[in-house]
Order: C-alpha cells, then sequence, then structure tokens
C-alpha cells in the first residue's frame, strides 16, 4: 500500500501559497520548463550543470523562505495592492534594471544563461509539485 507523504504544516509555510494554482499558472509551469529544455537545444550555449543547479537552488529558495518571510509577504501584498498598470510599470522598470546592469557589466554568457534558465526550470517545477501537493495532501 502506497501512503502519501503528511508533511507539518510548518514544512509546507515556506513554500508558495498553499493553494491550488490556476490553470494559467499551471500553463504557465509547463510552458517555463519547455523554454528550459528549448534552450539548450536551440542555442550554441554549453551546459554548465553546477550553474543550472545553483539556478534551480537560488530561485526554489526566492520562491519558498524568503517569499514566506516578513519582507518576502510585504512585497507580495504590496503588489497585489497595486493596480494593474502599476504592476505593469513594476515589471517595466524590473527589466529596464536588469537590462541596464546587464550592459554594463559584463557577465559570461554560459553561468548567466545557465542561472536563469536554472531559474526558469525551478518556476516549472514548483509550479507542477505545489499543484501535484494540493491534490494529493490530505485537507
Amino acid at each position: 500500500m502506497i501512503r502519501p507523504i503528511i508533511m507539518s504544516s510548518r514544512h509546507l509555510s515556506v513554500w508558495p501559497t498553499g493553494r491550488d494554482p490556476s490553470r494559467l499558472e499551471i500553463v504557465v509551469g509547463i510552458w517555463a520548463i519547455f523554454q528550459s529544455f528549448l534552450f539548450f537545444s536551440a542555442t550554441d550555449t554549453p551546459v554548465s550543470w553546477v550553474w543550472l543547479a545553483v539556478g534551480v537552488v537560488v530561485w526554489a529558495i526566492a520562491m519558498g523562505p524568503v517569499a514566506a518571510s516578513s519582507v518576502g509577504k510585504r512585497f507580495g501584498a504590496w503588489f497585489k495592492g497595486i493596480s494593474g498598470a502599476g504592476r505593469i510599470v513594476a515589471i517595466v522598470m524590473a527589466a529596464a534594471m536588469i537590462w541596464a546592469v546587464e550592459t554594463t557589466v559584463v557577465i559570461p554568457t554560459t553561468p548567466g544563461m545557465n542561472f536563469l534558465t536554472g531559474g526558469l526550470f525551478a518556476i516549472g517545477i514548483i509550479t507542477l509539485l505545489e499543484s501535484i501537493r494540493t491534490r494529493i495532501a490530505p485537507q
């Protein structure tokens, strides 16, 4: 007989929402995993397993324990509290800051792209695992 793994709420509290991801979130998670694999098949950038793993771990920590911290919760509440236009402005500003850093600081392609691809993969995997966990976890 296969028994589900039951984790205490203390362990689950450091991971995303504890709610079932929406269909859109699941589609985005699948897309993120697909894009991760597509990146390596469509570019000449070599796979660096170390940087890929670092990306997965760092992004997973950011999506789990850091997001569950008081600072992460305050940021999430702020982001949800601003209007749709405000969210677009915040995302565009973040993208502009990333672009500014990327154009002024020379980041080696292999570590940088593998780190970001690992992060994209982590987003997809955590979203799918969260969906599975909410379906099999006892209520």
